[in-house]
């Protein structure tokens, strides 16, 4: 029985979308038409913010053998892109097929299922959890903070199934606040100084004023406002560096004209670029194809750096990537 799935978005979560008897070709024949339509989509979407996003596929071959479910072979249609925010490989719940037209029994089911992640395994998308935790510590602490509300909210629905949870500061991302509610967090400008405030009181330094305006008023300097923001949303002190830092600080005009000159290099040089437009960080190539240390390499290297893109090699899977950064990374 051969399978072709699909997951829209961020392959987290996959569905099934035909079943074939026969004829591997013919499914994969068809998975690539619709992952290379889906990639034109992409990078064509006329609509700011709210582009298409390309789609991953997977064809696979299942045998079963004394009731026994086993992969034979696969194909799988990702773009590299997908590397630059991978996830862990505990994640649950990745097979999606109760809404599937194509019901399965649990032995099949749970097969698919494990062959599934096995391929994104391979690919390099799903990592050990440990390595993504230390590769990804914002989204960890975002997880975690999601992780808790849930929990703490089925809890609360087990002894009072009736009731609504009461609202709580650390919970304000995902209940709405009283009427009247007044958030801890401000800044406010004590003599030359701005200052984040907690219920009227300075609690963190920003330093003196940057006298610019912005809807007729003056502005705290940096990053005041996302500061607060997050301070507001329930997350602990601690944590707030790490949440900032995991963010391009600037994208003004110089920053998001480098995709432009990524692009140029790339072509110039004979490279494919995997990446679009909107991304912050795509794959400019593998060890093989720049020929790591050789002429090309050091040619892209100097227009990069002349371009002031910021680059780097990563190993994933095995396999040494070139990544390139489109937005600034520095205040």
């Amino acid at each position: 029985m051969i399978f072709h799935l699909m997951s829209a978005g961020m392959p987290v979560t996959w569905t099934i979308v035909a079943v074939y008897e026969s004829s591997y070709g013919i499914a994969c024949h068809a998975a690539k038409a619709w992952s290379e339509q889906e990639e034109i989509s992409h990078d064509e979407s006329p609509y700011t913010g709210a582009e298409t996003k390309p789609t991953a596929h997977l064809v696979i071959e299942m045998k079963a053998k004394d009731g026994i479910w086993t992969a034979k072979r696969h194909d799988l249609l990702m773009s590299q892109r997908y590397l630059t925010r991978q996830e862990h490989d505990e994640r649950g719940g990745i097979l999606q097929d109760h809404t599937s037209p194509f019901p399965l029994e649990e032995t099949l089911r749970d097969a698919l299922a494990a062959a599934l992640k096995s391929a994104l395994v391979e690919f390099g998308y799903l990592i050990p959890k440990g390595e993504w935790e230390a590769r990804y510590p914002a989204r960890r602490i975002i997880s975690d903070h999601f992780h808790a509300f849930w929990t703490a909210q089925n809890e609360y629905l087990k002894s009072s199934p009736k009731e609504e949870m009461a609202f709580e500061l650390r919970w304000s991302l995902f209940m709405p606040a009283p009427e009247g509610f007044v958030y801890p967090y401000d800044v406010a400008r004590i003599g030359e100084t701005w200052f984040v405030t907690k219920d009227g009181e300075p609690c963190i330094e920003l330093g003196e004023t940057e006298e610019y305006r912005s809807s007729d008023r003056l502005q705290p300097p940096g990053r005041s406002d996302e500061l607060v923001k997050l301070l507001n949303s329930g997350y602990q002190m601690k944590d707030i560096p790490v949440l900032m830092d995991a963010f391009p600080k600037t994208r003004d005009d110089s920053a998001t004209s480098r995709y432009p000159a990524i692009l140029e290099i790339a072509k110039r040089h004979g490279l494919e670029l995997d990446m679009s437009a909107k991304s912050e960080e795509g794959v400019l190539g593998d060890a093989d194809t720049v020929r790591l240390g050789s002429v090309l390499h050091q040619r892209v290297v100097s227009e990069l750096d002349a371009a002031g893109v910021e680059h780097g090699w990563r190993t994933i899977a095995g396999k040494d990537l070139w990544f390139v950064q489109a937005f600034s990374t520095t205040s």
